[in-house]
């Protein structure tokens, strides 16, 4: 039994004449007539009652009809599908975002172009802290990272890093502490007794690098006063009196009740978000996302110049399109 079985015995049920079904498929009929008895005996069953004028469908060629339209469905989407695969517009994009990203009005606009742009792509996409980005870049269980690493990040020859958009890093504070009353630009310097609430090292968090980098810039040692996993909790943390922070500034568009947001006067506050993909043979959808991002940057920077969390820009992308 094969395919061109299947579809012959789909046109004599349809046309419910062997001469039609000959003539429509561009065969005699005698040999017609000979691979659906070829089928029949290979079901052993008969799937047409014939007489002299006419045939009619048995009740096994009524199931076995059905049957075969669905194979041969499902044989013509999986031809089309797999050629779709092969041009890259269709399979699976797995995506990882560290803490940060779906805050980035960026962001949302990226996704829903790509779904747009290839919506028989499937999208797989999970949060997950930088470091681990990098181990599953690693073992290609992600196709894309969006991460933040730290300053002093030396990327493999094998991952290729596209800026994407650059945050600054902003100090978080209650809006009732001395500090917040200065209404200007802060050093690194005033935030020296501060007990700060920070992402955990262990996490593998630029942040938690570029802060103490920043720290002993100017001379001084962090005041760790707590770690906390989440972005949210921090704030909730600082909210409370806990300590201060310093947090990419788009954070600040969660407008928390009671926080304040200082800039920081140090010139290294840049807080850089890239986006990290496979240099060596990165999928076909992978590099279509890529190119798909670069382009939605030089689409809408002047509209994210204007966005609602202060601070936040796009900036040309670093690194060129993968071919």
């Amino acid at each position: 039994m094969d395919l061109r079985q299947l579809r012959y015995f789909v046109a004599v049920a349809e046309a419910m004449s062997f001469t039609v079904a000959a003539r429509n498929l561009n065969i005699s009929q005698p040999p017609l007539s000979m691979h659906i008895r070829a089928l029949e005996d290979a079901l052993g069953t008969r799937l047409f009652d014939r007489t002299h004028r006419s045939i009619t469908l048995t009740e096994a060629g009524v199931v076995f009809l059905e049957q075969a339209r669905l194979t041969l469905n499902q044989m013509e989407s999986a031809v089309r599908l797999t050629k779709l695969a092969g041009q890259g517009e269709t399979g699976l994009l797995r995506i990882a975002f560290t803490n940060s990203v779906p805050l980035i009005p960026g962001f949302a606009q990226l996704i829903k172009r790509f779904r747009r742009h290839y919506p028989l792509a499937r999208l797989e996409i999970v949060h997950m802290p930088t470091g681990p980005q990098l181990r599953a870049l690693e073992d290609r269980s992600i196709d894309i990272g969006l991460m933040r690493p730290a300053p002093q990040f030396q990327p493999p020859a094998h991952l290729r890093f596209v800026q994407l958009w650059n945050n600054e890093l902003r100090v978080v504070m209650p809006t009732d502490h001395p500090l917040a009353a200065l209404n200007r630009p802060l050093a690194v310097k005033e935030l020296a007794d501060e007990p700060l609430i920070l992402f955990p090292r262990d996490i593998s968090c630029g942040l938690h690098e570029q802060i103490t980098q920043l720290f002993n810039d100017a001379g001084m040692v962090p005041h760790l006063g707590q770690e906390a996993r989440e972005a949210v909790t921090i704030v909730g943390l600082v909210s409370a009196g806990v300590g201060i922070s310093l947090l990419p500034d788009v954070y600040a568009s969660l407008q928390t009740a009671g926080i304040h947001y200082a800039p920081l006067a140090a010139s290294t506050s840049n807080c850089p978000l890239y986006l990290a993909h496979h240099n060596d043979h990165p999928t076909d959808l992978a590099a279509r996302f890529v190119a798909l991002a670069q382009s939605e940057i030089a689409l809408t920077a002047s509209v994210l110049s204007d966005a609602a969390a202060p601070g936040t820009r796009r900036v040309p992308p670093a690194v060129p399109v993968p071919a």
